[in-house]
């Protein structure tokens, strides 16, 4: 029974629930998505440059 009630609850509190707008959602979406892009390029040249850098001191100049 306890699970039913939470059940109506939780439907009645998303009728409160303010939605954006489409264009500030796909805003928002394209936002996400630049700077997760430009986290993985930094992570990849970061990446990349300590690799350079471990390998040339293990192996020698």
């Amino acid at each position: 029974m306890k699970f039913l009630t939470y059940l109506s609850q939780v439907r009645a509190e998303m009728k409160h629930v303010v939605w954006p707008d489409t264009r500030t959602a796909i805003a928002h979406t394209v936002l996400v998505i630049v700077i997760g892009a430009l986290v993985a390029v930094i992570i990849a040249l970061l990446d990349a440059g300590f690799t350079y850098g471990v390998e040339t001191f293990i192996l020698g100049f």
